[in-house]
């Protein structure tokens, strides 16, 4: 779950070369269905349980949900950088867990489309965290 797994979703990954991952992932992010792209930099080797790794991506950053409101309710998108870590598990390293801190570069729609509502008087909103944690479990074939 996260930005790179479109909210909730799934991210796939094909690997040109060990130290670089083209990532593509199908996600819900409880207010549309949305789909996304990436790159993804590895800073270790495949064997080691530790692996860090610089991300870029494009998809979906930001999601405006104002409940018994779904009028206002809308997905944004653009890009988000950041940094993570695979730890990886088992005898072959296949198997492990991502864990990732994104930046989202949110667009000018999403800034004044929550600066209209957060000056209603109506709608209680929370204002967005200006970073983005994604936690999802990998399997490599």
């Amino acid at each position: 779950m996260g930005l790179n797994y479109g909210g909730f979703g799934v991210n796939m990954a094909i690997h040109p070369h060990h130290m670089i991952g083209i990532t593509g992932h199908l996600g819900y992010n409880l207010v549309d269905a949305n789909a996304g792209v990436g790159v993804n930099l590895y800073l270790g080797s495949p064997e080691k349980v530790y692996r860090p790794v610089l991300k870029a991506l494009y998809g979906y950053n930001a999601v405006i949900i104002v409940l018994d409101a779904s009028d206002y309710n809308k997905s944004y998108y653009g890009p988000s950088f950041g940094f993570g870590n695979s730890f990886r598990f088992g005898q072959s390293k296949r198997h492990g867990f991502d864990v990732d801190l994104l930046i989202p570069v949110r667009s000018s729609a999403f800034k004044d489309d929550y600066d209209a509502l957060d000056e209603d008087s109506n709608v209680d909103i929370t204002a967005p965290w200006p970073f983005n944690i994604s936690v999802g479990y990998h399997l490599y074939f």
